[in-house]
């Protein structure tokens, strides 16, 4: 089993309810202050993981080194855009229920790993001030 643990208040602005801190193994204990906390039985903490990974952009970095820009690849628009500020978590659950959250705990791997990827969120995405696109990048790109 693992446990999905997630922010239960917005208590920095860099923190949304639902985001998701960490996936811990069976065998790791979350900490006390921890209240938002999904379990899922039967899934190793390493696929959740993973599932949760497919859902952010892909990234890389542009211009000159020394500037540290960072673009991400907006699958729909077909362009890369600039990551003007990445988030502190990348996955968010804030829109999953709490019907949602008692379905993931008990539902089969392959249906949880459904309705986790249907309420999971990237933040890069969900930020307005990522959605320049960097037309150095996109030069030649067919939208």
């Amino acid at each position: 089993m693992c446990k999905i643990i997630m922010h239960h208040a917005a208590t920095r602005p860099s923190h949304h309810i639902g985001d998701v801190i960490c996936v811990l193994d069976d065998d790791q204990k979350p900490n006390d202050a921890w209240e938002n906390v999904i379990n899922m039985p039967g899934v190793p903490a390493s696929e959740v993981r993973e599932e949760l990974e497919k859902l952010v952009p892909e990234t890389k970095p542009y211009g000159a080194e020394e500037e540290g820009k960072q673009a991400w690849y907006d699958p729909v628009a077909k362009k890369w855009k600039d990551l003007a500020e990445r988030p502190k978590y990348a996955v968010n659950l804030g829109d999953a229920t709490a019907l949602d959250k008692t379905y993931l705990e008990t539902a089969d791997k392959l249906d949880a790993f459904v309705r986790l990827t249907e309420k999971a969120k990237d933040m890069i995405t969900e930020d307005n001030k990522n959605h320049v696109e960097v037309a150095e990048l996109n030069i030649g790109e067919i939208g």
